[in-house]
């Protein structure tokens, strides 16, 4: 096949290389590599730190966009995100013409196959959806064993006729098929306690195990500045309803003298039995708190 490259639209969220508090494993400290933990980290027990300011309240798992490496005309690919849950997900194609060189092209076909048994090869015909642009929809298999994310392949190829000859384009990308073992279940409520923001949510587990769960505080205008992040480790986590407590240290808080409404965004839960994690979809933005005021957590 071509050669791809990605054109990535926003910086993926990674693992930080390090946790500076016993008891948080490098697999479950998730956050951005710039967030900046502060002063207060060790006395939250490493379950809450400051967020870097000026950061971007970017979604947890942004687009990467596949171009072919051949142009005029070019291939683009993409997946809506990388984690695919059993609902499965949609394969999306973009056939970018140049003006100054006419072309026609057949629609494109897509092959999609288990990464680990090499490139796939059984092509079917995308759909139209806009103008030069194709969909496929594709449904994981149900999952076997509990193991790690399933990797999967997939390939778009694209042909045509520009000034007489044949052109080929392809492009393609991976994705894992998630099977969580635990999901939010309902309503999460936030509200001050004890001199912090507390974050309660409500989960629902069908897998045992252990878990992490991650959320962030935002406030100021729009809610666009970062001020905390909350995480913990679960262990031994039991199937049926559960409620999960997160805390955004009120120091941190404090220190940042930024006043509510306050917007919780990025939540995330993980399960952390393998490597990579098994995670559920990220939670929505929850409704902006009432305006508290910084000075009155400690």
């Amino acid at each position: 096949p071509q050669a791809t490259k990605a054109r990535e639209r926003a910086p993926l969220p990674r693992l930080i290389p390090s946790d500076p508090v016993p008891g948080f494993p490098r697999e479950t400290a998730l956050a951005r590599a710039d967030d900046g933990p502060g002063p207060h980290i060790e006395h939250y027990r490493g379950r809450s730190g400051r967020l870097a300011s000026g950061r971007s309240a970017v979604p947890a798992f942004p687009t990467t966009v596949i171009t072919s490496e051949l142009r005029s005309p070019a291939l683009e690919v993409w997946v809506p995100s990388i984690r695919v849950l059993e609902t499965g997900t949609t394969v999306h194609a973009r056939v970018l013409l140049d003006p100054a060189e006419p072309a026609t092209f057949a629609p494109p076909v897509v092959a999609i196959g288990l990464a680990d048994r090499g490139a796939p090869s059984e092509f079917s015909a995308m759909k139209p959806a806009d103008k030069h642009e194709f969909v496929a929809r594709f449904v994981p298999p149900p999952p076997g064993e509990f193991a790690p994310p399933r990797a999967f392949r997939y390939l778009v190829r694209v042909t045509g006729q520009r000034a007489g000859e044949r052109f080929e384009r392809q492009a393609g990308g991976q994705f894992f098929v998630h099977d969580p073992g635990a999901r939010i279940a309902g309503a999460p409520k936030v509200e001050p306690r004890d001199g912090d923001v507390v974050l309660t949510l409500p989960i629902e587990v069908k897998r045992a195990g252990r878990y992490f769960a991650y959320a962030e505080l935002w406030g100021g205008k729009a809610a666009g500045e970062a001020i905390a992040f909350a995480r913990d480790r679960l262990t031994n986590v039991a199937v049926g309803a559960q409620t999960v407590t997160l805390r955004f240290g009120g120091r941190i808080l404090r220190d940042a003298g930024v006043d509510g409404p306050y917007v919780v965004r990025n939540l995330r839960l993980q399960q952390v039995d393998t490597h990579p994690a098994h995670e559920s979809d990220p939670g929505a933005e929850l409704p902006p708190t009432p305006a508290w005021p910084a000075s009155g957590f400690r």
